[in-house]
């Protein structure tokens, strides 16, 4: 018996993750067909530019069927009510775009995607076929999946896949805090004060905020990826003054 994945399809509004009303099932149907880079081929999962450093994965073409809800025999017009706003929502929308999924061995995951040609309706009309394509090669778990304060004794995550995406809170320095993993010797240092007001370092966002306002100037890291937390790893941290908020979630092939 073969394991039911239960793909859905989200967006963020506001920050905020929103199911698009109207779907009632989605389905992906994997790549069938190989990209080139001149020679060789290249492999999915193998080769190409990448979200996330020192790593040799790629994002992944996928077909998306969506069945639209019909509504109610009162009221047939839903079904092309639900087909317009599904069509908006994933083709047109400012927000961010996931395909959600449960997986046997992973939980709740999701990854972010965009459209890359228009959807095409099939017959029964209420079935949609999209072409998408992910913006970065692995699933995350869809609710954060651990955090730690003051992580100098270290935090260890689970997936099989690098996370670049923690978000890091430093506060209670009136000198400059230098935070320092261990694994890698890649160090952050913030040299705003941060006895009052925190500065938050989002590394999947690339953005450092302090009271909503970016204040880049005040950040400054080793590596483009900021932090790589390191898969089923105990990761270590030294922090040379205040204190630090870490979160962050796991990542998945």
């Amino acid at each position: 018996m073969s394991f039911d994945y239960d793909y859905g399809v989200r967006f963020d509004s506001e920050g905020s993750p929103t199911s698009i009303p109207g779907i009632t099932m989605a389905r992906i149907q994997p790549e069938v067909f190989a990209g080139q880079r001149a020679r060789p081929t290249v492999v999915a999962n193998r080769h190409g530019t990448v979200l996330e450093a020192r790593t040799f994965y790629d994002s992944f073409n996928f077909v998306l069927q969506v069945d639209v809800d019909y509504g109610t025999p009162e009221a047939p017009a839903t079904v092309y009510e639900n087909l317009a706003d599904v069509l908006l929502r994933v083709n047109h929308s400012r927000e961010r775009t996931w395909l959600t999924r449960t997986a046997p061995h992973q939980g709740d995951v999701e990854i972010p995607f965009v459209v890359q040609r228009s959807p095409q309706t099939t017959n029964p009309r209420h079935r949609l076929r999209i072409p998408c394509r992910t913006l970065e090669p692995f699933w995350r778990d869809q609710a954060v999946s651990f955090s730690a304060v003051n992580p100098v004794s270290g935090v260890t995550r689970i997936g099989n896949a690098p996370e670049g995406g923690a978000v890091l809170v430093f506060s209670g320095a009136a000198v400059s805090a230098i935070l320092t993993h261990t694994n890698t010797g890649n160090t952050i240092t913030i040299t705003a004060d941060t006895t009052v007001n925190a500065v938050t370092v989002d590394c999947g966002e690339r953005t450092v905020k302090q009271l909503g306002a970016d204040v880049d100037g005040v950040f400054d890291a080793d590596v483009p990826e900021i932090l790589e937390l390191i898969e089923d790893t105990l990761n270590s941290f030294t922090l040379s003054s205040g204190s630090v908020a870490l979160t962050a979630r796991n990542k998945w092939l």
